[in-house]
């Protein structure tokens, strides 16, 4: 029964102890935009069930990018692929972008807002050599570039010595979509094997700009 496990004293002195173990957890989120309001209210609340530390990252605004702001991190957005037509995935990017750059020693756990936890964070999840993929095993395919990934980033653990290494691929060999980044010829990583994040069903469909701004 799961509501005696989980009002039992036991129950919370875990999510106590796991909680302070725990690395920082940025959540991704446009809080201007409705939807994601409500998404972000429904990941908060998964979160807090489950004794999670967080705090949310403001998202880039992909409508207000422009080439100027690539120009300034020194990252060009790669010939392939469609970044440079979908303003909003720029915007997811950049968003992601801020984040490695404040990793330190201690890593980090990036979430976007659609996701939703479905269980505690578990110390030895944070494997100081590979990043993480906080999902069951899905499909994955292959980019000549950046090797083997899979589709999704809207949980992952990040270790802080493979922070620089993505942040050193990106400004050599330029911008992918953000999933395509993470690859195995960018950085060692694997799934957790089961599911600590799912999707929120009720995230709807991605939106995005179709033009770049000069």
């Amino acid at each position: 029964d799961n509501t005696c496990v989980m009002s039992s004293p036991s129950y919370f002195v875990f999510l106590r102890f796991t909680s302070c173990m725990q690395p920082p957890c940025w959540i991704i989120s446009l809080e201007r935009r409705p939807k994601s309001r409500q998404l972000l209210s429904e990941l908060t609340l998964s979160l807090d069930r489950w004794g999670w530390q967080y705090s949310v990252w403001p998202a880039v605004r992909g409508d207000l990018v422009t080439v100027r702001d690539w120009q300034d991190i020194g990252v060009d957005i790669h010939s392939s692929g469609k970044l440079k037509q979908r303003p909003g995935a720029q915007g997811c990017w950049l968003s992601h972008w801020q984040l490695w750059h404040n990793i330190d020693h201690r890593g980090m756990i990036i979430l976007e807002d659609d996701a939703v936890a479905e269980g505690p964070w578990q110390p030895e999840i944070a494997e100081p050599d590979r990043m993480i993929k906080l999902t069951a095993e899905t499909g994955t395919k292959t980019n000549p570039d950046t090797g083997r990934w899979s589709l999704g980033s809207h949980a992952y653990w990040m270790p802080g010595n493979l922070a620089q290494r993505l942040i050193l691929f990106s400004r050599e060999q330029g911008a992918r979509a953000v999933d395509k980044q993470l690859g195995d010829r960018v950085l060692p990583w694997q799934f957790l094997g089961r599911d600590l994040f799912t999707l929120n069903p009720r995230r709807g469909p991605s939106t995005t700009s179709p033009l770049l701004r000069a």
